[in-house]
């Protein structure tokens, strides 16, 4: 890429250790709330009962900020690549990008300029290699 793209590229990735690191205490936060309001395992007092008492969505509920989490975790990992100009960073970057287009307004922003980029970079590797 050339030095403007490189340098965005430097500027996104480490907007994406930001989000990262953002992203995981959040996830630790849901993950206590979710435990501290719903019946895991009767550890609640006797006769006090949560508002809602479904197995499933009891579980579904542990996953989500699990893969909050794990989303989290992408965004570091390929921020730190981005950063250090490695190329696999740009492949896990996609990734961070579908994921960062639901977090509206500043995570899809984000996203799509790094797509932008994303493609950009592509597009300049493809016309070098047909001439």
């Amino acid at each position: 890429p050339s030095g403007n793209t490189s340098q965005q590229f430097k500027i996104i990735g480490k907007v994406l250790i930001v989000f990262g690191g953002l992203t995981i205490p959040i996830a630790a936060f849901s993950y206590s709330f979710i435990h501290l309001f719903f019946d895991f395992g009767g550890v609640w007092e006797e006769g006090w009962k949560p508002w809602i008492d479904l197995p499933f969505i009891e579980n579904l509920l542990f996953v989500i900020p699990s893969l909050y989490a794990l989303a989290g975790a992408i965004f570091i990992f390929s921020g730190v690549g981005l950063v250090k100009d490695k190329n696999w960073a740009k492949r896990l970057s996609w990734i961070s990008a579908i994921i960062l287009l639901f977090e509206f307004p500043i995570g899809t922003a984000l996203s799509l300029w790094l797509i932008y980029l994303l493609v950009k970079t592509k597009e300049a590797q493809l016309s070098q290699n047909t001439n």
